[in-house]
């Protein structure tokens, strides 16, 4: 099995205060000693005092950076725009970087504590049979990734419904292509058309049925879904 150094990151607002404490204590039992991985949040929420919390709590397993977002027209624009300008500013803080590739997981995901780990399995079964991978994906959806109720499914198999919540991106990838969203269709989100966009340019998805996480949704999601 090949080891990679990963660039792990998250974005995050104020509204997932409710999760934090589990969220980054998850984080800080998935990094292991000597991998030489790095853990970055990204904060959009108004003013700093939100970042400035976190950093206090957590910053001893975590960096932590604030981006100051002007809003948009309406709450959905302002929502998808601030998710696109944060990934996209872990997708550049990994360009800039010697990182292998980019683990996403959204802050209210809670990582199993060797995640690491099972992306270098996937990874090695994929570069081994050849496949030119784009991005891997854990399980989170309940009502989507039926396997999270059985612990004896470890399928890797190929997709098209792979999204951030918990993900290991390809470098190659991220250089040809950044995330977006549509002013034009506000119904896929950023890591939607990184996976359209990707598939495109003949990149193949794939989830790893071994990572299984858990999915901490609080209101905020029925507010910036519909």
């Amino acid at each position: 099995m090949t080891r990679h150094r990963y660039l792990v990151g998250t974005y995050t607002h104020k509204c997932k205060a409710y999760v934090e404490k589990e969220f980054y204590a998850a984080l800080a039992g998935a990094q292991q000693v000597g991998r030489g991985d790095a853990f970055l949040t990204i904060d959009n929420s108004p003013g700093e005092r939100y970042v400035r919390r976190l950093e206090k709590r957590y910053g001893e397993h975590c960096e932590f950076r604030h981006l100051d977002i002007a809003p948009r027209s309406g709450s959905r624009q302002t929502f998808l725009n601030n998710v696109a300008l944060s990934i996209n500013e872990l997708r550049s803080t990994l360009l800039e970087s010697d990182f292998d590739h980019l683990i996403t997981v959204e802050s209210d995901v809670l990582v199993p504590p060797d995640l690491t780990t099972l992306f270098d399995e996937a990874i090695t079964q994929l570069d081994d049979a050849g496949e030119n991978w784009g991005a891997i994906g854990g399980l989170y959806y309940a009502f989507y990734h039926k396997a999270l109720q059985d612990p004896a499914d470890h399928r890797l198999f190929q997709d098209t419904a792979v999204f951030s919540g918990c993900t290991c991106y390809n470098k190659k990838m991220l250089a040809e292509i950044p995330f977006r969203w549509s002013e034009e269709d506000t119904g896929p989100f950023p890591d939607s058309w990184m996976k359209h966009d990707g598939m495109q340019r003949g990149y193949s998805m794939w989830f790893y049925n071994k990572i299984k996480c858990r999915h901490k949704r609080g209101r905020w999601f029925h507010y910036f879904w519909h």
